[in-house]
């Protein structure tokens, strides 16, 4: 339980930092398009924190259907690339939640949806452990084992160059 609530805590303050960027002062050098976009990512991080802590109090009523619903918002922001892996990270911990309240099979629905729209293979595979503890917990360890080997086989393309 502690490790969830510091792993939440981390991916807050990393969304945090990222909205950063849109407060104080604008560097030198920093045009005024580029300042635009920083606010839009700003506020987009902001409607994502808000979607992440929306979805975990849902799990925490019961109400599995609206995290499901709320989690599912924080894609459709269509982060880009450099920001998908808190996309991952943040959606990883609403399945285990999900998990920890015996609802795998929304865990596992949210985390295809996820990986469906990872472009990253480094997200994939994240994705792909995340659906492995998610079946190692409901106790369904041939699935388990299966994402976990789509895990490692996807992480060792990546690692020979043959992959995105």
């Amino acid at each position: 339980m502690h490790s969830h609530t510091s792993q939440n805590r981390r991916v807050l303050l990393l969304l945090a930092a990222v909205s950063l960027v849109g407060f104080g002062h604008v560097p030198a050098g920093f045009g005024q398009e580029a300042a635009q976009r920083a606010d839009a990512q700003v506020e987009r991080m902001s409607v994502a924190s808000g979607h992440h802590e929306l979805a975990l109090l849902y799990v925490k009523k019961g109400d599995y259907d609206a995290a499901v619903t709320e989690a599912r918002k924080i894609l459709q922001l269509r982060f880009p690339q450099e920001h998908e892996h808190l996309v991952v990270q943040s959606l990883s911990i609403i399945a285990d939640k999900l998990g920890e309240s015996r609802r795998f099979d929304l865990g596992q629905a949210l985390l295809d949806d996820t990986f469906r729209s990872a472009e990253l293979v480094t997200n994939r595979v994240k994705t792909l452990l995340a659906k492995a503890r998610l079946y190692k917990q409901a106790g369904d360890d041939t699935r388990a084992i299966e994402s976990y080997r789509r895990a490692v086989d996807l992480g060792g393309t990546a690692v020979r160059g043959t992959a995105r």
